[in-house]
């Protein structure tokens, strides 16, 4: 029913309306902005309201208002809905408005219509204001303050500039005392715009006036115009009346009395001109037939049955007549009379069915009786029941398939839209239900598809809570006309079609867009009496019927339509490296009972003072997480990251058995909140209360985390192994199965890697964008800050094929899915956290994933529990660290989130008590903790646990996990409950389990037995694991520690941190020795006081068996105190003490077995006095004795120590020290203790080691030389003599003493050992190689035989295959290359798999693979030869930043250069070593290693040395030198010439952006850096970068950088490929030129070339001088590489404008090169060099090319070899000719010709061959032709259209045709069209007339001086003789014959003969015989 207020706004609704919903919109970004903006609030006012101003006849339907603040320089802000009580607006705050002048505010009045808000169009009243930064403002709007407030809002819609403009002015200039709406503002606003100044009056408009007649009277009726200045007449008159003063305008004139209107027009009422209505009568309205909202009925469908009312509507369509009014009707057709039934007006109606006439009048007391009205029902067809107007009614709806409405039902102003999109559906029925289950629809609509797939509807008045749903039809069930609800097979072709079609229009669906769904699909009160398998197809029966044909409409779950405005709040915006994440479990965080007493649990516990006891009503509820945050503020806590709360199917959880689905991992609605978790379940309420929730967490300064499942959902799978056509049908299933989910090849099953029966097909971009939209809605209307994503590797699959070539989704890091998802994130400062795994091939991508997304990082969890769970080390530094090696290119550390136990697994505590398989014992878990099936199967070990402490030793790994997390570098995650302990008693699969065993038990913690005390349920008791605590404040320690750890890893800045910039030094116990291989005691050092407000942590961590000290280090000014021991025995005190209870600790510190100890280093003065821990010293190692004293700095301090490893404090077999010095003589642990008035010092520790006393010598000189070397033998131990052997002997004191250099002129191994009384060193020995060096093949070309995937750092998956890639490859290499780059040959770090951060160089096992596959690779390559990439610019430690091993070159520091980072970066462990450094670097540095010092004469010999002892014997021949620029280039050339290099290349890619205005910049650089290396004795080429530079220019290019990449596109200006800057053109002979390699294409993209003209770019470098390089992924495949679907390998993909592959196009340009003998030092000539086109000549030594760059045609070469002659080959952007041949390239197919009988000496030893073609449509030219001896024929191919050839022969040598110096030709040769064969001919001319007569016989003899002659046939035309033969001949014969003759050809049967005619060109000349 509607208010009678509507007809006030009928005209001029719609057009204010569109504003207002643009106003709206902007609002909703405005607010969106407002919640991320970062803008200083000073930029910012704030306005309050007052609106004490009403307008008389409209006050009592006034309910809301819309206010609005409009200004120059700021978008519209809107505050909708504001509350007005008797017609007045009273302190209505706006905050956040743009400071400045002249803001207007608008208040646009507003009444409810049916519960929708309408607006009151005339009721709009104004006011202006000035907004001032930072200050509050209020403002009364009257109409008073209306027309100054009129003008100025129609300035800012001119988009006028107020801020000078005075309100005062602009009152001054309006005529005074008239009503606003009688002011012409528009017109006063456009002459202030145009500086025009008019006399008030002007602007004052003239009234017009209503003139009408009526019968009607009543003292109480009113008769007026809804305008806002005339007024309003009395009715208690009739006759002629008159309303004037009316404001011009569309207005609506009505007579009313009450609220009952009888009378209504809408008019439009002119300037000064009257509007004569003429006579009004009144009289009683007729019934109308209207459905319970009100809205009247002109559809007469009926389904089923079905109640209408009989209405009386005045004229207003809102008001109907009750008093004193009758309706009288019938239902069998007849006329209806006074004596017919009476409609009953408060009734429930009358009910009608199909096939009934309804007939009815009305009769109103004092008026006449209605006419009779008529209505006859019948059933409906499909689409058609619904009203034709009013609420429900089609809007527009011929217009749907051109609609643009977003995805989903969505309400603007009185209209609400739906949208669905379905690829392949035929039908689709939108339908319209009046309750969520029990009933069919009750209105239904054909929805009507776009061309972007997508079905519309739109429909007036569907409000708020509309539930609605769709039936879909498609080709496997085709639409039918006989289709009908209730189970219909009509249409039926298959449950499932070959492309993967499901649709089944039984099946109701809900929309994947609903913002919230009514029910679960498993709701018990929806299904009744049946079951879930209703929803399944396929032709099994369900309920008698076959199951696909059961209808599911009155059970399924539908949708709502929902619109909330709820405000989250402002977001806190945390950074993540400060995330400290609580994953909870909405109904597990506040379901237990402990939640309603939560205060009076933590009374006695501080920073919980704030806690709220919970109510029943609210636990479990996103409201009762709200009330949970003054725990987890107290806890240090600030995110929470909840598990799925999108709608699951968990309406039909049980309370007291398993079962269901607690997790809620199986999604169905992914923008609905899951009603199960609202308090409030009305519609609507689950979103605002959620909304709420995370209000309430923003104004705390907490964020929200979602869990989220987008890789499948809970439609699941296949019905059963096989059983294709039963599926479950509620949603995505039956709307567009193909899209959504990934299907096997035969579309019939469903391809998945998640094992929950689908997977979403998140390649597919509509499931993409379905993806992002979900995303986005949680982000800016309901106010998420992060998502966990589960499974997500699946979000990063492709479609691809499998190993075996099947259909499969591969992984792809690179995916479109992942980065925009994580740009989203990024846009949004939203986390994205993958759980980088499933259940595929390849899942594991921990740390694989784009740059920004975060991870959980498995890794770090298996890697801590095995350290703390068995003491197995393992990698567990790396991974406290922050997991560089895998997150560092996702971000950096704050990218890992580091976890040791989560949702799906064990609790902490349960993950420290239970051994073996984690789901071993899920079965037998009895009730409320299971049972339960599947789970973790790991092993898990409690390698910590004794039987007679194992409670101790439970709770103390608890503390040890949790002291290890908080320490560690990364994002801590915690699960729910953990902090005080939570049990399931060793059910670590609990997805089914909703109980007290899955809530927070929150007696737990106030108590010192966390597990004996009640669960708060039934069924069995907790495990009492735990026991109980050693503390006398009956307290849960473990909480008070887990709080302590969290709080304080929530304040240290040092653990914080977004890089790896803070020093984590990890040291064996003594702080000073590099961990070993099984060490299980680990010294950590956080170095946290290299940043702001950092500090420095010690971490002791002893997982071995007994007490260990760990040493403390002592620094001036500075003490370390202890926060933290895990040991049981500090239980009393909770394991953790607070500032003022530290205890200080020097020297050492005695660590329990399998604890952790946490110190921070503090101030001295800050500590009271302690007792010093005791200083052992003795030398050590030592050769046989060594004498030790014990020390301590605290006066009477008692001193124990021990020799056998025991306490010192509590052995037996402690020792008393007396001040004396003892003596060792074997390898000795000495363990001390210092003790005083009862408190003791740290343990001291020293490791005395009895060890040889002679270090080995030293054998040095170039250990690879041409003709002699000289070596020296050289040793560190003074005194000691060296011996030496030449041999392959063993050297001894009975060798041969050194006593100077040795020449060597043969390969020779040396072989020496020092002595020196009665020691002797270890042996050494060197071998010194004699070799000759070949020279670099000029015509070579070399093959990078790596790219940037060969062994991906971040991917194992990858590692140790390289060299059997290049091995496997071999073939394709060999023949083709002539040197094959190698990737660094030395080992390094995983963190820089890729090798350029070498580690241990003389170790060839690397992540390529091992020596012996190098060898190998490099052997099959063969002849092409190996170069290896040297990396010695810098190099890294082995365990830390400088601790070089294998080799080490030099003791201490001296090979790293003085300026060096490391020396003044605490974090580097260098920075206390700066004396024992090198000489400043001589180049630029390189940040992420150590830069060398190569001054240095024992850097220069470790290089050499390992480049000839090391490399060269692997069968390398020269070198790739990396980061040329960062040393001088001296020393390549020397390292150059120490080595014998047979090819040498630099890398010198000059520092700053390449300027293609300037190329010379970087030229210069390069060509400098060239003439330095000579300077070291041996030039070096170098990578010709300034040419790429240029390519890039030319052809364009992109970049990655930050993970996002652009693109640049080449500026086509080929003549810059001239430009003299690069190598190329002015120095060939130095470049090696190239397209791209590893850094600046492949995986990384720092700089690469135009994917469209790398084909263009190699047939430049490879047609040009210079050496070039080709990139191995621009040669090979994917396949051939290893790395399947990996796009960087185009091998085998077509080059733009041929119909060659990458790897064919190489082949043939290579080939080419090497044809013409085209060398690095060819001549180059530019032909020309313009933007359009580069052309060049290019002369080798056996031919030449002219190449042309640029459009084809624009430049073709002319002259000798050229004129007339095709390209030889061609492309997009390139064409190239060879001179002398006429090739294909541009002249059509060519085909081949042959000409047969040719002389054998045309194939003559160095002869060349040509034909000349002529007489043809394409004019005269050479083609290059081929003689075969076999056959003496010569074959030519070519496209030119010919019909006559000439065979031309050229001697040896030539090199093009020419007339002049031909040897031989042939006469005209016939080629007839159409033919491909012809015959070379000799001619006797002057034949006789009558030679042919009598049929006579033609033949020739042909001889040569005295050789035996041969017969050949002829052939007489005209007057010559004509024939063919290969014979080599000169004299010929010619002989008639007599055909009759026996024996022809043969003398006896001549008639007639020439003479001997000698043959000259081919022809003789007939002379007759006698």
């Amino acid at each position: 029913m509607r208010k009678f207020y509507r007809l006030l706004t009928v005209l001029a609704a719609a057009a204010f309306i569109g504003v207002l919903g643009c106003l709206n919109s902007l609002l909703e970004r405005a607010e969106s902005a407002d919640s991320a903006s970062t803008t200083a609030e000073s930029e910012y006012g704030t306005l309050i309201i007052n609106d004490p101003a009403y307008r008389a006849l409209d006050v009592d339907k006034i309910v809301k208002a819309d206010i609005t603040v409009s200004g120059i320089g700021m978008a519209d802000i809107t505050k909708s809905d504001v509350s007005v009580i008797g017609g007045k607006i009273s302190g209505v705050k706006i905050e956040k408005i743009p400071a400045g002048k002249n803001r207007v505010i608008s208040i646009q009045a507003k009444r409810t219509i049916e519960s929708v808000l309408e607006n009151m169009d005339g009721v709009v009243i104004r006011a202006v204001t000035d907004i001032k930064a930072g200050e509050t403002v209020t403002v009364n709007v009257t109409w008073n303050t209306t027309a100054v407030g009129n003008v100025f809002y129609k300035l800012i819609q001119f988009g006028y500039d107020v801020d000078s403009l005075k309100p005062a002015d602009v009152k001054s200039r309006l005529p005074t005392d008239v009503n606003p709406g009688l002011i012409n503002a528009e017109a006063l606003a456009n002459d202030i715009k145009n500086n025009i100044t008019k006399p008030a009056e002007t602007y004052k408009l003239k009234g017009g006036t209503v003139k009408f007649k009526t019968d009607y009277s009543s003292a109480s009726a009113k008769i007026r115009v809804n305008d806002t200045a005339s007024n309003e007449l009395s009715g208690s008159n009739t006759g002629e009346r008159t309303i004037a003063g009316i404001a011009p305008g569309n207005w609506t004139f009505y007579i009313i009395e009450g609220t009952t209107v009888y009378y209504s027009k809408a008019v439009e009422i002119k300037e000064g001109i009257e509007l004569d209505l003429g006579s009004i009568s009144i009289k009683t309205v007729k019934p109308r037939l209207e459905n319970e909202h009100g809205y009247e009925i002109k559809n007469y469908s009926v389904y089923d049955s079905q109640s209408v009312k009989l209405r009386c509507r005045l004229v207003d369509g809102d008001t109907y007549l009750t008093t004193n009014t009758v309706i009288y009707y019938t239902l069998d057709g007849t006329e209806p009379t006074e004596s017919s039934p009476k409609y009953d007006h408060n009734g429930e109606g009358v009910t009608v069915s199909a096939g009934q006439t309804l007939k009815a009048f009305a009769v109103k007391q004092g008026f006449p009786r209605s006419e009779t009205v008529s209505f006859t029902f019948v059933a409906p067809e499909l689409g058609s029941m619904h009203p034709s107007e009013g609420a429900f009614s089609p809007v527009d709806e011929a217009a749907w398939d051109k609609g643009t409405w977003e995805l989903g039902a969505h309400i603007s102003g009185d209209e609400t839209t739906f949208a669905l999109y379905s690829a392949n559906a035929s039908k689709i029925l939108l339908e319209i239900y009046e309750n969520a289950y029990g009933s069919n629809a009750k209105y239904d609509y054909w929805m009507q598809k776009g061309s972007d797939d997508i079905w519309r509807a739109k429909i007036k008045s569907a409000p708020k809570g509309t539930i609605y749903a769709f039936r879909c039809w498609g080709p496997n069930w085709e639409f039918d006309k006989a289709w009908t609800r209730g189970g219909s097979d009509k249409g039926f072709k298959s449950d499932v079609d070959g492309n993967g079609n499901r649709f089944n229009p039984n099946k109701v669906l809900f929309d994947p867009y609903a913002r919230e769904m009514t029910h679960d699909k498993s709701n018990p009160a929806a299904l009744a009496d049946k079951d879930g398998g209703m929803y399944g197809t396929g032709g099994e029966v369900y309920k008698d019927v076959p199951r696909r044909n059961f209808d599911t409409g009155k059970y399924a779950p539908k949708g709502y339509v929902i619109k909330d405005n709820t405000s989250y709040g402002n977001k806190p915006k945390i950074p993540q490296e400060k995330a400290l994440i609580y994953e909870a479990h909405v109904r597990g965080i506040t379901k237990h009972p402990s939640a309603a007493n939560l205060n009076s649990i933590l009374n006695n516990f501080d920073g919980f003072s704030g806690v709220a006891n919970i109510p029943d009503d609210k636990r479990g509820t996103y409201a009762g997480a709200a009330m949970l945050i003054p725990y987890l503020k107290g806890l240090g806590i600030n995110t929470i990251e909840l598990l799925p709360v999108h709608e699951s199917d968990n309406d039909a959880n049980p309370d007291n058995a398993p079962g269901g689905n607690f997790w809620g991992y199986m999604t169905y609605g992914f923008f609905a909140p899951d009603r199960r978790y609202s308090s409030d379940k009305s519609a609507g309420g689950p979103t605002k209360e959620f909304k709420e929730m995370v209000s309430a967490f923003h104004a705390a300064g907490m964020e929200v985390y979602l869990d989220v499942v987008f890789n499948h959902t809970g439609e699941g799978g296949v019905w059963g192994e096989g059983k294709f056509s039963t599926v479950e049908l509620t949603s995505m299933h039956g709307i567009d199965n193909s899209t959504y989910y990934s299907l096997t090849d035969d579309k019939k099953f469903y391809w998945e890697s998640t094992g929950c029966g689908n997977n979403m097909q998140c390649d597919n971009p509509v499931v993409r964008q379905f993806i992002l939209d979900s995303l986005k809605y949680w982000i800016t209307d309901m106010g998420v800050d992060g998502f966990r994503f589960d499974l997500a590797t699946v979000l990063g699959r492709e479609r691809g094929k499998n190993s075996k070539g099947e259909l499969a989704w591969n992984y792809n890091a690179d995916s479109k899915t992942l980065k925009d998802i994580v740009a989203l994130g990024n846009d949004n400062d939203v986390e994205m956290i993958a759980e980088s795994w499933d259940t595929g091939d390849s899942a594991y991508q921990v740390g694989n994933f784009p740059n920004g997304w975060g991870g959980w990082n498995g890794r770090y969890r298996d890697a801590i529990r095995s350290y703390i769970g068995t003491g197995n080390r393992g990698s567990v530094n790396d991974f406290i660290n922050g997991d560089y090696n895998n997150f560092n290119k996702e971000g950096g550390p704050h990218k890992s989130v580091n976890f040791i136990v989560a949702h799906d697994g064990f609790t902490l505590a349960d993950l420290c008590s239970y051994q073996g398989k984690g789901n071993a014992q899920n079965q037998n878990v009895g009730w409320p903790f299971g049972p339960s099936d599947g789970g973790n199967g790991d092993n898990n070990t409690l390698g910590f646990v004794t039987e007679t402490t194992k409670e101790k030793d439970k709770r103390q790994a608890a503390r040890n996990y949790i002291a290890v997390q908080m320490m560690s570098r990364g994002v801590p995650m915690i699960v729910y409950g953990d902090e005080f302990g939570r049990t399931q008693n060793g059910n670590n699969n609990p997805y089914n389990i909703d109980s007290v065993a899955t809530w927070n038990n929150y007696n737990m913690i106030n108590t010192a037995s966390p597990h004996s005390i009640a669960t708060g349920g039934t069924g069995e008791p907790y495990h009492n694991n735990f026991g109980t605590f050693g503390n006398d404040k009956n307290k849960n320690g473990n909480f008070e520690f887990a709080k302590y750890m969290m709080k304080l890893h929530a304040s240290e800045p040092a653990l914080n941190q977004t890089d790896y910039n803070v020093t984590y030094e990890f040291k064996k116990e003594n702080g000073t020795d590099n961990l070993s291989d099984g060490d299980r005691c680990v010294w950590l050092r956080i170095k946290g006081s290299s940043i702001l407000e950092g500090s420095d942590y010690l971490v002791f961590m002893n997982m071995y068996t007994t007490n260990v000290n760990y040493a403390i280090p002592t620094e001036s000014g500075y003490s370390w105190v202890r926060l933290a021991d895990t040991q049981s025995y500090f239980e009393t005190d909770f394991n953790c003490w607070s500032s003022d209870k530290v205890i200080p600790c020097a020297g050492t510190y005695g660590v329990a077995p399998w604890s952790v100890v946490i110190l921070k280093k503090v101030p001295t003065s800050s500590v009271p006095e302690q007792i010093k821990t005791p200083v052992i010293k003795g030398n050590t190692p030592f050769a046989s004795n060594t004498s030790v004293t014990v020390e301590c700095e605290t006066s009477c301090a008692e001193i124990y120590y021990t020799t056998d490893g025991s306490s010192p404090d509590t052995s037996a077999t402690k020792i008393k020290y007396n001040n004396t010095a003892f003596t060792l003589t074997e390898s000795t642990t000495v363990r001390a203790v210092a003790i005083k008035g009862g408190r003791k010092s740290g343990f001291a520790q020293k490791n005395f080691v009895k060890t040889a006393a002679v270090t080995k010598p030293v054998i040095g000189g170039q250990m690879r030389f041409k003709d002699s070397t000289s070596v020296t033998i050289t040793c560190d131990t003074s005194d000691a003599a060296i011996y030496y052997t030449l041999n392959g002997s063993t050297p001894n004191a009975s060798g041969t003493k050194y006593t100077g250099s040795i020449t060597l002129s043969n390969t020779t191994t040396v072989k020496a050992v020092a002595i020196k009384g009665g020691q002797e060193s270890e042996p050494v020995e060197k071998t010194f190689t004699k070799v000759s060096v070949a020279q670099v093949p000029k015509s070579g070309v070399m093959i990078q035989a790596f790219n940037w995937a060969s062994a991906p750092r971040g991917d194992s998956t990858q590692w140790y295959k390289w060299y059997n890639v290049i091995n496997s490859n071999a073939s394709a290499i060999k023949d083709k290359f002539a040197y094959a780059w190698f990737p660094p040959p030395g080992k390094s770090s995983s963190d820089s798999s890729e090798g350029y951060a070498p580690t241990q160089i003389n170790d060839l096992n690397n992540y390529y693979g091992t020596e012996a596959q190098l060898k190998t690779a490099i052997s099959a390559l063969s002849p092409c030869k190996a170069v290896a990439d040297i990396v010695i610019n810098h190099r890294s430690g082995s365990t830390s930043w400088g601790d070089f091993t294998n080799p080490s070159w030099c003791e201490d520091f001296y090979a790293i250069c003085s300026d060096d980072e490391g020396f003044t970066s605490s974090a580097s462990g260098l920075m206390y070593n700066s004396p024992k450094h090198g000489a400043p670097d001589s180049g630029e540095k390189y940040g992420a290693s150590r830069d060398l010092d190569h001054t240095n004469p024992a850097v220069q010999q470790g290089i050499t040395d390992w480049m000839n002892g090391v490399l060269a014997p692997a069968g390398f021949v020269g070198w790739r030198y990396d980061f040329v620029k960062g040393f001088d280039g001296k020393y390549v050339g020397q390292y150059n010439r120490d080595t014998l290099a047979e090819f040498s290349v630099g890398e010198n890619w000059p520092t700053g952006g390449f300027s293609d205005s300037n190329p010379d910049d970087w030229g210069d650089k390069i060509k400098n850096w060239v003439q330095k290396t000579e300077e070291g004795g041996s030039r070096s080429r170098a990578f010709d970068f300034a040419l790429k530079g240029i390519m890039n220019t030319v052809f364009g290019y992109g970049s990655i950088s930050n993970g996002h990449e652009t693109t640049k596109p080449g500026n086509n200006n080929y003549g810059l490929l001239a430009n003299p800057a690069s190598l190329l053109q002015s120095s060939a002979k130095d470049a090696v030129t190239f397209v791209d390699n590893h850094d600046t294409g492949s995986t990384q993209k720092h700089w690469y070339l135009n994917s469209e003209s790398v084909g263009t770019a190699y047939a430049f470098i490879l047609t040009h001088p210079g050496f070039p390089c080709v990139a191995w992924q621009h040669y090979f495949t994917a396949a051939e590489s290893g790395h399947v679907g990996d796009t960087q390998y185009i091998g085998d993909t077509t080059v733009p404008g041929t119909s060659k592959t990458y790897r064919q196009h190489i082949n043939y340009l290579i080939d080419l090169r090497k044809t013409c003998g085209i060398g690095y030092d060819s001549n180059l000539t530019v032909l020309k060099a313009a933007n359009s086109v580069y052309a060049a000549k290019i002369t080798g030594t056996k031919g030449e090319l002219v190449v042309v760059i640029g459009a084809e045609g624009v430049y073709v070469p002319s002259g000798v070899g050229y004129d007339n002659n095709h390209a030889v080959y061609g492309g997009t952007n390139f064409t190239i000719w060879h001179k002398g041949e006429d090739g294909t390239y541009g002249a059509g197919t060519p085909a081949t010709y042959t000409v047969t009988g040719m002389p054998s000496f045309w194939g003559d030893a160095g002869a060349v061959q040509y034909v000349w073609i002529f007489d043809g449509t394409d004019g005269d030219h050479w083609v290059k032709a081929n003689f075969d001896s076999g056959t003496n024929s010569l074959t030519f191919s070519t496209a030119w259209n010919f019909t006559k050839l000439n065979t031309v022969l050229m001697p040896a040598g030539s090199d093009v045709p020419d007339w002049g110096k031909k040897t031989s030709q042939s006469l005209d040769i016939d080629m007839p069209s159409g033919e491909t064969t012809a015959k070379y001919y000799y001619t006797v001319t002057g034949m006789p007339s009558n030679w042919g007569d009598a049929n006579a016989k033609q033949y020739v003899w042909v001889f040569k001086g005295s050789e035996t002659g041969s017969w050949v046939p002829a052939e007489l035309q005209g007057n010559a003789i004509k024939f063919s033969t290969s014979k080599t001949f000169d004299t010929v014969i010619t002989v008639r014959m007599n055909p009759a003759h026996p024996s022809i050809p043969d003398w006896p049967a001549s008639w007639g003969q020439s003479q001997n005619l000698e043959v000259k060109n081919n022809t003789a000349v007939f002379v007759l015989k006698p």
